[in-house]
């Protein structure tokens, strides 16, 4: 192939977007990567001048959460680049299996593509096609793929976009102002089609692929439909976050994407509350209601509240999953404070009053809860266990005898951490229903998946 003798090519990948793909190894440094070349009509049409200079310009790049760019070429009749082969799977191929995210998983992956875009756009680079196909799940978070690839294989002549526009416009990824003059886009259009992602992977269908004539025009004529109007549990708070986003003039969109991704961490923190809050209401509130009865009848001890608990911040690897740090608190104080008579003491308190750092102990933890005045309190960590899993252990700590009454434990996919907050809620209810709160021994409740035995 054109790349030179420094690559070995072992197979031809499926073909996508127009392209073809390739998987090859550096020889020098056995790197795997992906040679994608474009199709043969629209490397007759680049300005191969301009596509060389601004893939320079992408490969100066270096952010985590962007899809390296390493090399790129031309020769006759053909262009191409080169990028790592990094393990995982695209969005779509996500979104093909499982319809739609999560609240907290969607705010995750539009964060971290946030971030990535920021960066982009302080070295002046757009991306231009925003689009579920260019979005990788990894072990580690999303990476966004083929930045600044829509400008730079624009036709010479400016009277088209990008060999695969026609294909985004007809799926409904480009802004209004790109489908009418690519040249003219900036950040504001890469918000515009985070918005776009944002609604589909929350609602699982894109906001105009109802008709043949929508798809392409859509944008042009009218404003999406509200995310709440297709997806009942989610409010309204986060439905106008997102519409914000992805509305039709984009002097009322967000000027930069980390700034839509953080007012829809914001509302997406609110939303898990509320929506798991009613998923543990009915059974849960009778089981519990027999559990207060009987820790009422305790009288309140050295200023403790027998009828308190209190959810501290979780352990968290930096990075990535560090909005399950406060997000846990946020998640199961809402789910627990809705149970019967039990009262949790606020989210807000728990995150200010909590002065551990790193791994802690049940004695910090029973200190933590006594200075909020909580009875009990649920502490734990996450912790990696391989490329693709994390393991979630959690403690219930009598705050008067400083020891764990409950011990939790789950084995989860890293990118399903909201799971988690929801077996973790139900396996809480269920250990103080079993054991009475005065008198409980140490007892270890496994989560559903791949549970592990550990000492403590």
């Amino acid at each position: 192939m054109a790349v030179g003798e420094g690559y070995a090519v072992s197979q031809e990948l499926p073909a996508a977007l127009g392209s073809r793909y390739f998987a090859a190894t550096e020889r020098a440094t056995g790197q795997e990567v992906v040679i994608r070349v474009l199709p043969t009509e629209v490397a007759s049409a680049v300005d191969v001048t301009r596509f060389r200079t601004m893939m320079a310009a992408v490969a100066n790049l270096a952010h985590p959460r962007l899809l390296p760019m390493l090399a790129a070429g031309n020769a006759p009749g053909m262009l191409f680049y080169l990028v790592p082969r990094v393990p995982g799977e695209t969005l779509r191929q996500r979104l093909d299996r499982d319809f739609r995210t999560s609240v907290p998983e969607a705010a995750r992956i539009i964060a971290e593509l946030g971030d990535a875009l920021h960066y982009a756009h302080r070295q002046k680079v757009m991306h231009g096609d925003i689009r579920p196909e260019h979005v990788i799940l990894t072990a580690t978070g999303a990476v966004l793929a083929d930045v600044g690839i829509a400008a730079a294989t624009r036709p010479a002549s400016d009277s088209a976009t990008s060999p695969d526009a026609g294909d985004a416009a007809a799926s409904g990824y480009l802004s209004p102002e790109q489908l009418r003059d690519p040249v003219t886009i900036d950040a504001r259009s890469d918000v515009y089609s985070l918005g776009i992602l944002a609604y589909e992977i929350l609602a699982g269908e894109r906001p105009y692929a109802s008709n043949a004539h929508a798809l392409s025009s859509g944008p042009l004529v009218a404003e999406p439909p509200r995310l709440a109007a297709v997806r009942r549990d989610i409010p309204r708070p986060l439905s106008e976050v997102v519409a914000k986003a992805m509305t039709r003039d984009r002097a009322l969109r967000y000027r930069e994407p980390q700034e839509f991704a953080a007012a829809m961490r914001r509302a997406a923190r609110a939303t898990s509350a509320r929506t798991r809050r009613a998923l543990f209401v009915g059974g849960g509130v009778l089981a519990l209601a027999a559990i207060v009865a009987a820790v009422m009848q305790l009288s309140r001890r050295h200023g403790i509240d027998d009828n308190v608990i209190a959810v501290a911040p979780f352990a968290v690897p930096p990075g990535d999953r560090d909005v399950w740090r406060e997000g846990m608190v946020d998640v199961l104080s809402a789910n627990l404070d809705a149970s019967g008579t039990l009262r949790t003491v606020p989210a807000s308190v728990a995150v200010r009053g909590w002065t551990a750092t790193g791994d802690a102990d049940h004695q910090s933890a029973a200190e933590f809860a006594r200075r909020v005045g909580a009875r009990l309190v649920i502490y734990g960590r996450v912790v990696p266990t391989g490329p693709d899993s994390v393991r979630t252990t959690a403690f219930v700590v009598d705050a008067l005898e400083g020891r764990a009454r409950v011990y939790f434990e789950f084995m989860e996919a890293a990118a399903r951490m909201d799971r988690v907050a929801d077996s973790l809620t139900f396996h809480v209810m269920r250990g103080l229903q079993d054991r009475h709160i005065g008198t409980v021994e140490n007892q270890r409740v496994s989560g559903p998946v791949r549970p592990r035995t550990t000492s403590f």
